[in-house]
């Protein structure tokens, strides 16, 4: 008696799992395949043995991306293919026993959804140069792939173009980083500011162009502070009181400047990871420590531009006052 069969294929990037059921709804073969074309050439010689010159039904849940060479081979081969879309999948799967999800359920559903469809004429083998390739020795999938998906090669074009403007970007956004890196190294205060540890040259820059660079238009460090988004402001009313929260209007500018630096040197400088963890001890979140440290580094780079001295670390400190 002449078989047939239905295939369902859960296709994925790189594997795909094709499960086989008859027509008593008995499954025949269930394999996991990874997504090259001996593997997916093997399974299609592999199915067609099963049915020993009956009708195979082939269905997939993807019409394109990961399933696109396997729908290739399989009209390349003359093969009655079905497309299942994911939610007719999805919906199915709930009236099949079991709860859980795997490749292997999703491949059967898939079958047994194509089992009800009209069937198409018989199948077309594979070659028999083909179908014994495999023989020859395990190459890498690109190597072994000779069948062009549709669409393959315009996209490999816009691939390559695509790529082209990316590193024609990076060029050019290294250019721009490296005038602005020249442009902040001629401020005055371009190397006091860079000495705070998390500070470099484009967070020192971010930080003279959200300022101006000039420290006496803000008058105080809390000035500033209120303008950085780093100091609370009262939120009160009628009987509440002592709510402080952040003011509406700040630089978001000036807040990363600082969030950033902050969060940096809580790694690398002792003195600032010291600050960080006793404010992660007394209760606060890392991002309630982050900001208070961002805080706390804002009044020390406003002494140090008002002074006009560069940052020491304590031991530098202690260091110069024994000499």
């Amino acid at each position: 008696m002449v078989a047939e069969l239905w295939a369902g294929t859960d296709a994925g990037k790189a594997e795909h799992h094709c499960t086989v059921i008859d027509t008593n709804g008995n499954k025949v073969l269930s394999r996991r395949v990874p997504n090259n074309e001996p593997e997916l050439l093997e399974l299609l010689g592999n199915v067609l043995e099963l049915a020993d010159g009956g009708v195979v039904t082939w269905a997939v849940d993807l019409n394109s991306g990961g399933a696109a060479l396997l729908i290739a081979l399989l009209v390349g081969h003359g093969q009655k293919l079905l497309y299942i879309p994911g939610r007719t999948l999805h919906h199915a799967a709930a009236a099949y026993r079991g709860s859980g999800k795997t490749d292997a359920k999703d491949a059967f559903v898939i079958a047994d959804r194509s089992a009800a469809a009209r069937r198409g004429s018989g199948p077309r083998c594979p070659s028999h140069q083909q179908r014994h390739q495999r023989r020859r020795g395990r190459s890498h999938p690109a190597e072994a792939q000779h069948t062009t998906v549709p669409g393959e090669k315009t996209a490999a074009r816009m691939v390559h173009t695509l790529a082209r403007e990316v590193i024609r970007l990076g060029e050019e956004i290294d250019q721009l980083n490296t005038l602005i890196e020249g442009r902040f190294r001629e401020h005055a205060d371009a190397e006091v500011i860079t000495s705070m540890p998390g500070i470099g040259d484009m967070l020192g820059a971010e930080f003279i162009a959200a300022t101006g660079g000039d420290m006496a238009a803000f008058g105080s460090p809390d000035r500033l502070a209120g303008v950085a988004g780093l100091a609370p402001v009262p939120r009160d009313s009628g009987k509440v009181s002592g709510n402080l929260k952040r003011p509406r209007r700040y630089s978001r500018r000036l807040l990363r400047m600082f969030y950033l630096s902050a969060q940096v040197a809580a790694v690398h400088c002792p003195e600032s990871r010291r600050f960080y963890q006793r404010k992660r001890a007394e209760g606060k979140s890392h991002k309630q420590a982050v900001l208070a440290l961002a805080r706390r580094r804002l009044n020390v780079l406003w002494a140090l531009i008002r002074d006009h001295r560069t940052f020491k670390a304590a031991t530098d400190r202690q260091a110069t006052a024994a000499a």
